[in-house]
């Protein structure tokens, strides 16, 4: 409901949920003209339309493809096992063929013992991914994130080393047959537009997590420092010696950090409410579920932002220290 997806203002899952719900609608109406009768006859309203696509969401697994198309299954017995952060990875859940057959296979990451309950993973998932498509949420999830979505002006000069500091940017990349998760790539590098014509403009995503942090925001500081140097420079004078030494620089490097705390900073602002204000009213037990699971994507959100903003200050006190 309007009402549920309010919980969710200042995340950017807010703003999946409504596309989402608008993509169904869409498509519903689509069918409508099509095969209205049917719909009617049957009573596929666009209310019942919504929950069997809810329904699907949640039980269902989509597989990677060779060639980068995708296969949603539904396994018998497959909606049956809960999900669990502890198995990282993608082996434990797999498409695999066999004599011209194809299979679901799930493996046990771990021995269980008779009468314990078997887990497998569904994707290293963020709290926000597992609400929406799972309709639950993990206390203290590990992979929670947030997204820093950043654009900078590329010249013939800058491209390369866009392009060289993009080699040190996380992701995994999916085999044939593996499962698939929005958030599987964590982290890339986009110039645009693309080849053969000559990029203007690098768009950086970057999916922080807090195991990782530290050595996320270096990176983003690294283009924070490479795109400061190409405006000043322009296409002259622009090489990897010079941006290897604006990170001996302590004013470059002092800049930068100043940036991204401002960026962290307006990120953080998008929330109505306070992380300590989420956390009582979690405390005090909250009366509507929903709203609950709502308040857990928020939580570990806001836990990340805060978490990022400490790492900040403490590389800014490293700087005017030395």
């Amino acid at each position: 409901t309007d009402e549920e997806l309010e919980v969710l203002a200042g995340s950017k899952w807010q703003m999946v949920a409504n596309e989402m719900r608008e993509d169904i609608i869409a498509e519903h109406a689509e069918l409508e003209e099509v095969i209205g009768d049917f719909l009617q006859t049957h009573g596929i309203t666009q209310e019942k339309f919504l929950w069997a696509h809810k329904i699907l969401l949640s039980r269902a697994m989509t597989f990677y493809r060779e060639g980068g198309s995708r296969l949603m299954v539904l396994g018998p017995g497959q909606d049956m096992f809960n999900h669990s952060c502890e198995a990282v990875g993608y082996e434990d859940v797999k498409l695999e063929t066999a004599e011209g057959k194809e299979m679901l296979v799930i493996r046990a990451f771990k021995p269980f013992g008779e009468g314990e309950q078997a887990f497998y993973s569904y994707s290293p998932a963020s709290n926000g991914r597992l609400l929406l498509m799972g309709g639950f949420v993990v206390p203290e999830n590990p992979f929670d994130s947030v997204e820093l979505m950043l654009t900078f002006p590329v010249n013939p000069s800058s491209a390369p080393l866009f392009r060289q500091l993009a080699e040190g940017l996380r992701s995994a990349p999916l085999a044939d047959g593996a499962a698939v998760a929005e958030e599987t790539q964590d982290e890339f590098l986009q110039l645009l537009p693309p080849p053969p014509e000559r990029p203007t403009e690098a768009a950086l995503h970057v999916r922080l997590m807090a195991k990782t942090l530290s050595d996320q925001l270096e990176r983003v500081l690294a283009f924070l420092r490479l795109d400061e140097l190409s405006r000043s420079l322009g296409a002259d004078g622009l090489n990897s010696d010079r941006l290897a030494a604006s990170d001996r620089d302590a004013n470059a490097r002092r800049r930068a950090l100043t940036k991204l705390r401002a960026l962290l900073q307006q990120l953080r602002g998008r929330f109505a409410r306070s992380e300590a204000e989420d956390a009582a009213e979690l405390a005090a037990g909250c009366a509507d579920p929903r709203r609950a699971r709502a308040l857990e994507v928020l939580l570990g959100e806001k836990r990340l932002f805060r978490l990022a903003l400490q790492l900040i200050d403490e590389k800014t006190d490293t700087v005017d220290v030395a």
